[in-house]
């Protein structure tokens, strides 16, 4: 029950930023752009408990161990 309260919890933050910042907009012009942006997300913070969370560090460190060493880059 706790990942379903998380997970209501983060989409309803969420929301209520994607609303402050629609409130602080200068223009209207940024209005589309910011419903574009904040549906995408949406969709990805629904998405996410279906597929277990989005594991990108994880996934690509595993990816970077195939990689020849002459093509990363070292500081």
């Amino acid at each position: 029950m706790g990942a379903v309260s998380e997970w209501a919890g983060s989409i309803l933050s969420f929301l209520i930023l994607i609303t402050v910042i629609r409130g602080i907009l200068p223009s209207k012009k940024y209005e589309p752009y910011l419903r574009l942006f904040s549906g995408l997300m949406l969709i990805l913070l629904s998405y996410s408990p279906s597929q277990g969370g989005l594991a990108w560090r994880g996934r690509s460190t595993g990816r970077l161990r195939h990689l020849p060493s002459r093509w990363i880059m070292r500081s």
